[in-house]
């Protein structure tokens, strides 16, 4: 079979779209749970940070260096979360558009996961800022 006939026959076989269709399912899966995580490590963030001030007001622990310690913990975390956001996020991007490219039919449409990851990048940009300009 020539190239021209295997790339006519590529383009009309309705399995590479379903093959496609899969695959971007697949990557959506994928970057949800990537989100979850990121919003994991910003929960955890919060929570290390918050916490130890609470257990320090309540006389639980003893000196300031816990406190200063936790702030620099939930930062750390709260950042960690925004870099794997975004670096996701761009990856996601980049390989939805290649996928797009591999349609034969149609466009495909990106739907929560994108929305839910362009969020999360914001959200991460905001709660570092919140967590520095607190501390």
């Amino acid at each position: 079979m020539s190239e021209q006939a295997a790339a006519d026959n590529a383009e009309t076989d309705p399995r590479v779209d379903l093959a496609v269709e899969r695959t971007e399912l697949a990557l959506e899966r994928t970057q949800l749970a990537w989100v979850r995580t990121v919003f994991g490590l910003y929960t955890a963030g919060i929570a290390v940070d918050k916490g130890v001030e609470i257990l320090r007001e309540l006389k639980a622990l003893p000196g300031q260096g816990w406190v200063q310690h936790a702030q620099l913990l939930g930062i750390a975390l709260a950042i960690m979360g925004m870099i794997f956001s975004g670096l996701t996020t761009v990856l996601f991007f980049r390989r939805a558009k290649a996928l797009a490219r591999m349609r034969t039919m149609g466009h495909s449409f990106l739907g929560a996961a994108a929305l839910l990851s362009i969020i999360a990048c914001i959200l991460g940009v905001l709660l570092t800022s919140f967590l520095i300009a607190v501390g």
